[in-house]
């Protein structure tokens, strides 16, 4: 006589499973360094509501009263694209984007969103992303523009820590705008700001680069 062995699966554990799967399988290839960080971080410290919360919007979606996991592709993919919407996900997305982790960019804390930018290319996204998104601050005061940009955005460098705030560097940077006058066309001169902006934010609010700020103000006024 045989004997049936029973077993009963937990949903929330399928689920886990499933993305963790999509994510090593499919996904990890494609996907920049701060999408696949920030994908196996959500989905490890899922909660169970959380987790319940994935399936009611699975069915939702797909306006099923019930849910039978069967894990094919299409079903993990559906579930991915729901995870990548959810609040937590998009939180440490942003974090791994201010750390590196996606390249160069500029990160707008305001709105929590990342911009990808090219090398040297960090001033030109960042005016047009006030022009796009804020644009009532950018048609108003320069010294609120300042203010406005000074607390509202990162430069991120990669993941190496930019050096221009460092004494030597900071020289080099003033003797290179020093070089270029106001005949000079303008993407030498914001490439010029450029060297000076790898600063951070906190590092430009220092009192200690009142100096290299005074440039910074200096140099977005003969850009405009």
């Amino acid at each position: 006589m045989k004997e049936v062995v029973h077993f009963k699966a937990d949903p929330l554990f399928i689920i886990r499973t499933m993305l963790q799967i999509h994510v090593e399988n499919v996904l990890e290839s494609k996907l920049s360094e701060a999408e696949t960080y920030a994908l196996y971080a959500c989905i490890r410290d899922l909660t169970d509501e959380e987790t319940e919360e994935l399936g009611h919007e699975y069915a939702r979606i797909n306006n099923l009263e019930s849910i039978s996991l069967s894990g094919t592709a299409e079903q993990r993919e559906a579930f991915y694209k729901i995870l990548i919407e959810t609040e937590r996900y998009k939180k440490l997305l942003f974090e791994n984007q201010c750390q590196g982790y996606a390249g160069l960019g500029v990160a707008d804390i305001v709105a929590k969103k990342f911009y990808p930018c090219a090398f040297a290319g960090h001033w030109k996204t960042l005016i047009s992303i006030v022009k796009t998104s804020y644009l009532d601050v950018y048609s108003g005061d320069t010294a609120e523009l300042d203010a406005f940009i000074l607390q509202n955005f990162i430069f991120v460098g990669g993941r190496n820590k930019p050096n221009f705030y460092l004494q030597d560097d900071r020289s080099n940077a003033r003797t290179l705008y020093l070089t270029v006058s106001k005949e000079k066309d303008r993407q030498m001169m914001i490439d010029s700001l450029e060297k000076v902006e790898y600063a951070t934010r906190k590092e430009l609010e220092n009192k200690q680069f009142l100096e290299i700020q005074a440039m910074y103000n200096q140099m977005r006024a003969e850009i405009d």
